[in-house]
């Protein structure tokens, strides 16, 4: 439980383009999810699933930088709908998918 932010981290790699639920990760880890996010929370000052969405969004941000459209990436890395992928890139990083391959674009 000491490297509970590396064992997580190395976990949501191996599994980066499934959904992860909280379910898996008690399994995983023999704690009751309950247990698992107090314990993150008090180590990382960040909960599970935000840390996990971080990691999955700086992925999906390179895919995005390499010219993969929006809806494959949302695809790829769990995401239910494209809208929903939308609404959390733009929450971490303050601007829309669709501007980060534009972007790409104009430094090409």
């Amino acid at each position: 439980m000491d490297n509970l932010k590396e064992e997580l981290k190395t976990y949501v790699q191996n599994h980066i383009n499934e959904r992860i639920r909280l379910e898996e990760l008690e399994k995983y880890f023999f704690y009751s999810k309950f247990h698992l996010c107090r314990k993150f929370k008090k180590k990382t000052s960040c909960t599970i699933m935000t840390y996990i969405s971080n990691i999955k969004l700086e992925e999906a941000k390179r895919e995005l930088q390499n010219g993969i459209c929006a809806s494959q990436v949302a695809d790829k890395y769990g995401y239910e709908t494209v809208n929903g992928f939308n609404k959390a890139y733009k929450k971490k990083y303050g601007y829309p998918p669709s501007l980060e391959r534009k972007l790409q674009n104009e430094k090409k």
